[in-house]
């Protein structure tokens, strides 16, 4: 694979994984540490984990994505 390509890969990845986290972010149960219902607080404390990793592999984007769907 050529250095051309590795950039290419690494570009797509970072905008798959810059996807993903909108995605989760949209549709994120922001408030599911308030349930009562173990089921929804697992899914979003999972999901909660997810979106904070991601936000750890894209840096000051992730932060970004993150900011804007949090605050809503």
């Amino acid at each position: 694979m050529s250095a051309y390509d590795q950039i290419e890969v690494e570009q797509y990845e970072r905008n798959r994984a810059a996807q993903e986290l909108e995605t989760l972010c949209k549709s994120h149960d922001w408030f599911y540490d308030f349930s009562d219902d173990s089921g929804v607080y697992n899914r979003g404390f999972n999901e909660r984990q997810k979106i904070t990793s991601l936000v750890e592999e894209l840096g000051e984007l992730g932060k970004e994505i993150y900011q804007t769907y949090r605050l809503r």
